[in-house]
């Protein structure tokens, strides 16, 4: 089954149509604008990305702490070479510019 990639916030979706070339299919009733297929590749991460890896710690009352730092991309794969970089780690720049990642479905 393939992810359905969108965007809810309008002006994130038009920062990343100018800023990054992202084509988008349509804006359905939801306000849900999606990725077009040909425009997917964009994010997967690839070598200088800088992004934030959130990791979740224990509390002393049974709850859990999450806690986010920015790393550059490869730092964080020779850190967590077990772990899928894709379920931990979130773009938030590239080029030195803001980079915003859409939700999946």
């Amino acid at each position: 089954m393939t992810k359905h990639l969108f965007f809810t916030n309008y002006a994130e979706a038009i920062y990343m149509m100018k800023e990054f070339g992202v084509k988008f299919t349509d804006l359905n009733k939801l306000g849900e604008w999606h990725v077009a297929p040909e425009s997917e590749h964009i994010f997967e991460q690839k070598e200088g990305d800088i992004g934030i890896r959130v990791t979740k710690e224990s509390r002393d009352d049974g709850g859990y702490l999450a806690i986010a730092w920015a790393c550059e991309y490869e730092d964080f794969v020779e850190f967590n070479e077990t772990i899928s970089p894709s379920k931990y780690w979130k773009i938030i720049m590239r080029d030195n510019k803001l980079f915003f990642q859409p939700e999946t479905e």
